[in-house]
């Protein structure tokens, strides 16, 4: 059967991404292509039915820090998650990036994976999600003054999360816009945003988020560089997830690239294992 696109009604579209994550149990969407739906100025959206009922929503999201590229994420009603389904699907979703953009897509699923092959694409990195238990407050280290976000200057912030992410292909390229836009999401507290002073300078930082359903979220971690090997990020890490403790989490949870062995370790040693994946796949060009 045919896809036919239909006009972007955000409304619509909300309720079929809620009814789907309510029955996968996991969003369908990332949270940057949630936030970019049906308007957004650095991405494109679109809708497909067919037979009249809603099946495929896409979002594709300009990245522009250290390697600019469009990321494209696409997601299919249950009953079309067989390949030849899946493939139409991300076809749709292809046909809205820019001609010519470097492009990515990122997959949830193997049926989703398969249909990305078969188009050409090839997995380029995987981001697992860790979850646990909450663990154990952290044991206070002498040369670090750990505090909250406020009173701390953004540009330190920039600075610190720029030089931790150094070359990163999605998390790269901070900026005061990026950063306003973070603070204004709903579920942003400034008692989540654990800091670490080393002689008097920002050394790195926690930012946590707690959902809805009483998980804990480490959301972004940064060090310095300067700092790595010093035990500075376990100490942030372990810190968040009491913070979130103490505002009422249960579960602890987190997400992180998957060659990323160092941050695997340490977040193990907190008591997180890997339970899902998320994979970009990536090709030189849309056509």
């Amino acid at each position: 059967m045919k896809l036919e696109q239909i006009t972007w009604d955000e409304a619509v579209v909300w309720r079929f991404l809620s009814g789907m994550a309510a029955t996968d149990g996991v969003p369908p969407l990332s949270e940057h292509k949630m936030l970019r739906l049906g308007g957004a100025v650095d991405a494109r959206t679109a809708a497909w039915v067919e037979q009249g009922r809603l099946v495929v929503v896409s979002v594709a999201a300009l990245h522009e820090g250290d390697e600019p590229h469009w990321a494209l994420e696409v997601a299919t009603v249950g009953d079309r998650r067989q390949p030849s389904a899946e493939r139409e699907a991300l076809s749709a979703g292809e046909s809205t990036v820019p001609a010519g953009a470097q492009t990515s897509l990122w997959v949830q699923r193997a049926s989703q994976q398969e249909a990305a092959e078969a188009l050409g694409y090839s997995e380029r990195r995987r981001v697992l999600r860790m979850d646990g238990a909450l663990p154990p407050d952290p044991a206070a280290v002498l040369n670090v003054t750990l505090g909250t976000v406020a009173g701390t200057d953004d540009e330190a912030m920039i600075t610190v999360h720029n030089r931790a992410f150094a070359g990163h292909r999605e998390a790269s390229g901070m900026t005061r816009a990026r950063l306003a836009e973070l603070r204004s999401m709903p579920w942003y507290d400034s008692d989540g945003v654990i800091t670490a002073e080393i002689d008097g300078h920002l050394a790195g930082f926690c930012w946590t988020k707690l959902h809805a359903d009483g998980t804990g979220e480490v959301y972004l971690l940064a060090v310095d560089p300067d700092h790595r090997g010093s035990g500075l990020g376990e100490l942030l890490a372990a810190s968040g997830f009491g913070s979130l403790r103490r505002r009422g989490a249960r579960q602890a949870m987190l997400w992180v690239d998957g060659d990323n062995e160092s941050a695997i370790a340490l977040y193990g040693r907190l008591g997180l294992e890997p339970t899902h994946a998320n994979v970009e796949m990536a090709k030189e060009r849309v056509t």
